[in-house]
């Protein structure tokens, strides 16, 4: 499977990568969507407080699927946290969820689902050292800026 180049200046490293396109979760086969990327990303900076992500990108073959999954994932994210919000919006809708650590108030983390056209990008940032200034949402909105221009052109690769 071909993946974008990730750029060096780029502060996290992969630490695990799917190669191949499937579609193994319930959801997402409901609706007939697949799996293209799956990747897990680990900081580089260990006073990050963002400490690493996940990022999934799921294709579906019709713009109405990819809808019918983002109207799920709000009862999703309705469940986990408070949405927060966020003037920059990234694609054609956005979700954004913000959920405390059980073990720790300074941890928790953030959950993205973005959908632009057929695909939909799940994003999901562990937080750590939270201060209580910190605002989740502002200290993950230039990453997910960053992690949708490097993956901008998915759809076109397949």
């Amino acid at each position: 499977m071909s993946v974008p180049k990730i750029p060096s200046t780029f502060p996290f490293r992969i630490s695990y990568s799917v190669g191949e396109s499937f579609s193994c979760f319930y959801d997402l086969r409901a609706r007939n969507g697949r799996v293209i990327i799956l990747e897990n990303f680990d900081s580089l900076d260990p006073n990050s407080k963002v400490s690493s992500f996940s990022l999934m990108v799921i294709e579906f073959s019709h713009p109405n699927s990819a809808v019918a999954l983002m109207e799920d994932e709000t009862a999703r994210i309705g469940h986990m946290g408070a949405e927060l919000k966020i003037d920059t919006q990234f694609g054609d809708k956005q979700l954004i969820a913000y959920e405390s650590s059980p073990y720790s108030k300074s941890g928790g983390d953030v959950y993205y689902s973005i959908r632009v056209g057929v695909l939909v990008f799940r994003i999901a940032f562990a937080l750590v050292s939270l201060a209580d200034q910190d605002d989740p949402g502002a200290l993950t909105v230039d990453l997910v800026s960053s992690i949708l221009h490097i993956y901008r052109d998915v759809n076109e690769r397949y």
